[in-house]
């Protein structure tokens, strides 16, 4: 006998097709802000910042419409929260992987790692940051969000690179040129490969553009 093919709404295919595994969300003080913050990830992921709406994450992260309208008042305001969220984890993946006696030169290299996983290994959280990245574009107050932001990761950075010049290990560069640059590379190298379809050895341009930078700012011995 022929199959039947049985239409599922968007709002039930992300239960029934998976529960994806990702978490942004790094406070443990409020479980169900969490929550919400983290289902909000898995929507946006299965169906783009723009058309999920309140009720969608409110089915994903299993609490009523009224918890998210308290928590957050609105969906602009959760995306926003949501953003913020997003780049905490990125300072996270960052900073965890040297402690605060280590060398300035091994805190640049785990930027260097953080990005490369970012863009090669943490697909859904890539596509999920281009998406309200986009979103942002056209949105003044998430635009706002999305450049404090910005500042505050590129502030990570430049911390380094000042210590590093302090130390004498690195020479005297444009701390904010370079953390920008930093930055920009590892958003355009993973946009390309993705929408793209990975055409090219990520790691390979990785390698090439860590080399160039290392060139620039490791003083030479």
């Amino acid at each position: 006998m022929p199959s039947t093919l049985v239409a599922v709404a968007p709002e039930e295919r992300l239960t029934r097709k998976r529960r994806i595994k990702m978490k942004v969300a790094l406070t443990e003080n409020d479980d169900k802000k969490a929550e919400i913050i983290n289902a909000t990830l898995r929507c946006i992921y299965e169906k783009g910042a723009e058309d999920i709406s309140m009720r969608f994450i409110a089915k994903e992260a299993k609490v009523n419409q009224s918890t998210l309208h308290y928590y957050f008042n609105n969906k602009e305001n959760l995306l926003i929260e949501f953003i913020e969220a997003l780049f905490n984890r990125f300072i996270y993946d960052i900073q965890r992987q040297y402690s605060a006696s280590d060398a300035p030169g091994k805190k640049l290299d785990a930027i260097f790692n953080a990005g490369r996983t970012f863009a090669g290994k943490q697909k859904k959280l890539f596509v999920v940051f281009i998406h309200c990245w986009a979103l942002s574009m056209r949105n003044p107050i998430m635009r706002k969000k999305f450049s404090d932001l910005y500042n505050k990761i590129g502030g990570v950075i430049e911390n380094i690179l000042e210590e590093g010049y302090q130390k004498g290990d690195f020479n005297k560069v444009p701390k904010d040129t370079f953390s920008n640059y930093i930055i920009a590379f590892v958003e355009g190298i993973g946009c390309q490969w993705h929408m793209t379809g990975m055409p090219f050895n990520l790691n390979e341009y990785f390698d090439i553009f860590t080399a160039n930078v290392r060139e620039l700012i490791f003083k030479k011995t």
